[in-house]
């Protein structure tokens, strides 16, 4: 498919200095085997290509997208030279010299310069989803939620407190809810919702919407400036500025957790991810689990595959409006005063989650993060968490426990 490349969201400044980070991140992680790590990482993001396979060409036509969203042909000669310096980093810090060159029969993975690869679907599909859409419209009304949009076009239900009192205790505050990539938006999560997180609490509640990959056909895109500038709106306007959210995102939903962690952090008590796509999102896992995986393994990959990341409009959002720099979350960067829980399922078949697990447990002990970040680990794939009551459960507890300052 020929879709318009959409303007890139802007980098961090000196890129050279961000990919640099990254691998910095894994030296300390994987000390003293760093080298075989960094390896890996290149190769993973070759696609899984044999490292000996792989020529100075194919990592300079990658770096040329994940620094500076180019085709490498397009560099200008400054960008030529941070991408030379990484060459020398890689030689000075891990005895690595590519052979030059360029091995065409090595593909890297440059998302946002890609084709926008899809299945096409009967029109059968998108009716029976606006079908689904007014069903749950009608359930979240009788639920007593109400459908608003913000000034500038970010749609949310919102209910409000059943308390008569302004939140005072971190139990009170505002759980306001991301989802991922699934059909109708919100609809699947409202009983881990509304049955397990909230389930003891009064608090208020807010689902926001991403139709761009809810299989609804639009093409429209809100940035992360307009999602983050509509919540918080939304936030004055029905629970006032001084009252802290907290934050729950599952899977493609961490991403707005993220931007508002960095965005508004003394809004926010609590964050919550569940099989988040955030976390060590520079790291090949996603991208390639997701995107560009056609060899699958089980039944549940191929559910991925053809129920959502083969999607046209789901397709389309990943490939022209995923800027993978902006979406990451450090959490070394989260404020001690923002507690966090990260849920992750041991079997996800898109997250990296034993990378997440050691990864997090080495960040800990080298005091990179803090005790405000706690673990979950579910014996589970992608997404089942959202059907398994037992899991709403232990959720809920995590959240009162940390909320109210009684966790072990």
């Amino acid at each position: 498919m020929s879709a318009s490349y959409s303007e890139p969201l802007p980098y961090p400044k000196r890129q050279k200095v961000f990919i640099k980070r990254i691998l910095t991140r894994l030296e300390n992680i994987y000390s003293p085997n760093s080298t075989a790590a960094v390896r890996n990482f290149l190769s993973g993001w070759c696609l899984g290509a044999e490292f000996e396979d792989i020529r100075e060409g194919n990592i300079v036509k990658f770096l040329s997208w994940a620094m500076f969203a180019k085709r490498d042909e397009d560099l200008e000669e400054a960008e030529r030279e941070e991408i030379d310096d990484f060459f020398i980093y890689l030689k000075r810090n891990h005895d690595i010299t590519l052979p030059p060159g360029y091995n065409s029969s090595v593909r890297c993975a440059t998302l946002s310069l890609d084709p926008v690869q899809f299945l096409p679907r009967p029109i059968l599909v998108y009716i029976s989803i606006q079908c689904l859409e007014v069903l749950k419209f009608a359930v979240l009304t009788l639920l007593g939620f109400s459908k608003l949009t913000a000034s500038n076009g970010l749609t949310y239900y919102y209910r409000p407190s059943s308390s008569s009192t302004p939140p005072r205790e971190p139990s009170q505050q505002p759980l306001v809810f991301f989802h991922g990539i699934a059909p109708c938006g919100c609809l699947l999560y409202i009983p881990m919702v509304l049955l397990g997180l909230v389930r003891s609490s009064p608090r208020a509640v807010f689902f926001f919407e991403n139709q761009a990959v809810s299989m609804t056909m639009t093409m429209k895109v809100l940035s992360e400036f307009e999602v983050v500038e509509g919540v918080a709106e939304a936030m004055d306007m029905h629970c006032g500025r001084r009252v802290k959210m907290c934050l729950v995102g599952h899977s493609l939903g961490s991403c707005p957790v993220t931007w508002l962690a960095r965005s508004l952090p003394d809004k926010i008590g609590v964050v919550v991810l569940l099989d988040p796509v955030t976390l060590f999102l520079s790291h090949p896992a996603v991208a390639v689990n997701f995107v560009y995986k056609r060899h699958f393994t089980n039944i549940f990959e191929w559910i991925i595959y053809l129920g959502a990341s083969s999607e046209l409009f789901i397709a389309h959002y990943l490939k022209r409006h995923f800027w993978w720099y902006r979406n990451e979350l450090w959490l070394e960067e989260v404020p001690k005063s923002i507690q966090v829980i990260v849920a992750l399922s041991r079997d996800d078949e898109i997250v990296d989650s034993p990378l997440c697990e050691y990864g997090i447990n080495k960040q800990k002990e080298r005091g990179d993060i803090g005790d405000n970040v706690s673990l979950l680990m579910f014996e589970r794939g992608h997404a089942i968490m959202i059907g398994m009551p037992a899991t709403w459960r232990r959720l809920e507890a995590e959240l009162r426990a940390v909320e109210t300052g009684k966790r072990d």
